[in-house]
C-alpha cells in the first residue's frame, strides 16, 4: 500500500458506495418475468438460468444472490398473488404487471 493512504482515503475507497440510494441495484438486472415462466419448464434449475444470465452478463450477480433475488421476487409478487377477481394469479403474470408498474 502507499505511504501515503490516510485513513480517510481509505475510508472513501472502501465505503464510496454506501450511500447508494434503495432499490438502486450496480449489477444488471434479469428479466424477472422471463425467469418466473421459464422456472416452470421442464429441467429448467435456478443453475441453468444463471448461467444464461451470466453468458450476457459477466459482472452480473453470483449464483447465491441471484438466488436469493428470485426467492425474494417470488415471495413479494406471491404475497400480493390475489387478483381483484380474488383469483391467485400466476408468478408470470404479476411478475409482468410488476416490471409494467415501474
Amino acid at each position: 500500500m502507499a505511504g501515503d493512504l490516510t485513513d480517510a482515503v481509505l475510508e472513501q475507497r472502501l465505503f464510496a458506495h454506501a450511500g447508494v440510494r434503495s432499490g438502486f441495484r450496480r449489477r444488471a438486472e434479469p428479466d424477472w418475468a422471463s425467469l418466473a415462466c421459464e422456472l416452470k419448464l421442464p429441467g429448467v434449475n435456478l443453475m441453468l438460468l444463471w448461467e444464461e444470465y451470466r453468458a450476457v452478463h459477466p459482472k452480473g450477480y453470483g449464483y447465491s444472490r441471484f438466488c436469493d433475488l428470485v426467492r425474494d421476487r417470488a415471495a413479494a409478487v406471491s404475497d400480493d398473488a390475489a387478483g381483484p377477481s380474488g383469483r391467485r394469479q400466476g408468478l408470470c403474470q404479476l411478475f409482468r404487471q410488476e416490471d409494467h408498474d415501474r
